[in-house]
């Protein structure tokens, strides 16, 4: 959109916008061109193949990269030169163009997403290893001592035990790691058993 007009109140800025438009809509609505020219770019715009365009922007773009990379002069680019061409575009154009079929566009556009470097995705290993000091390693004893005991009590009941024991040792957050070592406790007491 363009900015009609800007005013400013204080640290408030205010923005007025004109309507949304192409920039070719606004140099026809502008009429500072001859109605021949205004007729050929309108004839040019409706007839214009999104695919068509695409396909020949990157094939200007290979040979840019290719006029860049390789060391060539300006008489191998005068042989074979590779310009923009809006006739390439139009739909007539797949009749006469070998190589403005659907499915090469296609075929070529999977083949240069298939070029482009992508980060190989290391593969997942469980967690085995600690990033901390185990808070429960001293008492652990004692919690297997109660899980002897009485199998069916709850890890967080052992925990409200251990707050009352420890005042100010375990906050709450530490539960969660209790009970996930009671559930390794519970399956390697099965597997005993």
């Amino acid at each position: 959109m363009k900015l009609e007009q800007k005013s400013r109140d204080g640290a408030t800025v205010h923005r007025i916008y004109d309507t949304a438009q192409t920039p070719l809509r606004r140099l026809l609505d502008k009429e500072i061109l001859a109605s021949e020219k205004n007729n050929r770019l309108m004839e040019i715009f409706t007839s214009l193949d999104p695919i068509l365009l695409l396909e020949q922007i990157k094939r200007i773009q290979d040979a840019l990269w290719q006029y860049a990379v390789q060391d060539i002069t300006e008489t191998d680019i005068s042989k074979d030169p590779v310009n923009f061409d809006v006739k390439m575009c139009t739909p007539g154009a797949m009749q006469v163009s070998p190589i403005a079929t659907d499915t090469h566009v296609i075929n070529d556009f999977h083949e240069r997403e298939n070029r482009r470097y992508k980060k190989t995705k290391k593969t997942r290993v469980p967690h085995t290893w600690r990033t901390r000091e185990n808070p429960f390693e001293h008492v652990w004893p004692d919690i297997c001592k109660f899980l002897e005991v009485r199998p069916e009590r709850t890890a967080k009941s052992i925990f409200t035990e251990l707050q009352l024991r420890y005042p100010a040792r375990y906050k709450k957050g530490q539960l969660r790691t209790l009970q996930r070592h009671v559930k390794a406790w519970r399956s390697e007491a099965l597997l005993t058993f």
